[in-house]
């Protein structure tokens, strides 16, 4: 008989989407629309404003990396309720910035906090909470960045413009604010121990930590930050979409419907690959969606059409569900549930601070070869070297 929700279960996890969605979704997936009246308004180059990105991500990345330790000393509760607190009221002061110095400080300020609610602490709770489904529950929390980001994009678009983006900051923070009720009003805890629950599902979550806590493999979790460096590299890309299809010829609405077309598949992918990893395996499953980022990628490098460039966006926007719920499901399968703690909070971190400088990156060597063939070129090549490595642990891990 199918196992029912509870509803502190149900609580958890609506949780987990709506911190996902704040941290990801209102923040990461809105950014790039302040830019350019920021960069208006303080008469200051593109370069710096969008360095607010990158020292969220890092500092987004070094809080996640913090959580296992943190989480040992100071509930869930009072963590997650004071740290979607601190996000909220520093998205909210940064409406007040005058100078590009304290947009710096207040985006590494939130993306410090944010990083306890983010995707570290999200798969972690996720994964002793939820011991069915887990990959299923994975894609669902991911997914909503990509939900969250849709629906509000055009909300704050709107009003940048006729407001300014001051007032569009103010309602971005009356937004999260919404978003952090069930985090300020739900049940919360680290395990279902804690508050005497059960976790979803029949398999005890005690068992299989003990039954797989042997499997920590040194060699192979340093050679496995490949992957995370790998898509996020790939990941931050996709900002460079539109002026890749520009000079290819393309006019405003076929980039505009491309870009569409990825955070469709950021949502969507993520939701499929979380459901395939349930029913036909972590590796098959992952495999299947390096196929699908290096299909979109070889389309992007020969491909001239219209519609070359669509099938390629939607191919190319697998990466997200490859990078965020593969990643997961490889940290756990490979290590198991037992060392989870101890490695997906690196190689996430691996894959924060890689997205982060990656964009900057990929303009450089736009700037130098005036072409992005040879970026393409290098995707295709780091893509392709996960599924060998992928290949490698899956062989040496059964052993």
């Amino acid at each position: 008989m199918k196992q029912k929700f509870t509803k502190t279960q149900l609580g958890i996890l609506i949780t987990a989407c709506a911190n996902i969605g704040i941290v990801l979704g209102l923040i990461v997936n809105i950014s790039g629309l302040f830019f350019q009246p920021i960069m208006t308004e303080l008469q200051t180059g593109l370069g710096k404003v969008s360095t607010t990105l990158a020292l969220y991500n890092v500092a987004f990345a070094a809080g996640g990396l913090s959580f296992p330790k943190i989480s040992k000393k100071i509930p869930y509760k009072p963590l997650a309720v004071f740290s979607i607190l601190a996000v909220i009221v520093t998205t909210a002061l940064t409406a007040y910035c005058r100078s590009l110095l304290s947009l710096y400080l207040m985006n590494i300020v939130r993306g410090f906090f944010a990083g306890f609610i983010g995707p570290v602490a999200s798969t972690m709770i996720i994964n002793r909470w939820f011991l069915e489904g887990t990959g299923f529950f994975s894609g669902l929390v991911f997914g909503f960045s990509g939900i969250a980001g849709a629906v509000f994009s055009p909300v704050i678009s709107f009003i940048i413009e006729h407001s300014g983006w001051r007032s569009a900051y103010l309602c971005t923070a009356g937004i999260m604010l919404v978003f952090a009720l069930p985090c300020l009003f739900l049940r919360l805890a680290y395990t279902p121990e804690e508050i005497g629950e059960k976790a979803y599902g029949n398999a005890p979550a005690e068992k299989e930590a003990e039954t797989n806590a042997h499997m920590f493999d040194r060699k192979l979790y340093l050679l496995m930050f490949l992957f995370p460096a790998a898509t996020g590299l790939t990941a931050s890309f996709v900002q460079h979409l539109t002026p890749m299809a520009s000079s290819y010829g393309f006019s405003g609405t076929v980039t505009s419907l491309m870009l569409s077309l990825v955070l469709i598949m950021n949502t969507a992918g993520k939701f499929l690959i979380g459901a395939l990893i349930d029913k036909i395996n972590t590796l098959r499953s992952t495999l299947l969606f390096i196929f699908f980022v290096l299909a979109g990628t070889a389309i992007f490098y020969f491909s001239r059409s219209v519609a070359g460039m669509y099938g390629a966006s939607v191919l190319f926007g697998s990466i997200y569900g490859l990078a965020n719920i593969g990643l997961v499901a490889l940290a756990k399968d490979l290590f198991g549930t037992g060392n989870y703690g101890r490695t997906y909070p690196k190689l996430n971190f691996a894959y924060t601070i890689t997205a982060a400088f990656g964009s900057s990156f990929f303009g450089f060597m736009f700037d130098g070869f005036h072409s992005y063939q040879l970026s393409l070129i290098l995707i295709f090549i780091l893509i392709l070297a996960c599924s060998f490595l992928e290949i490698y642990a899956y062989r040496d891990n059964r052993k």
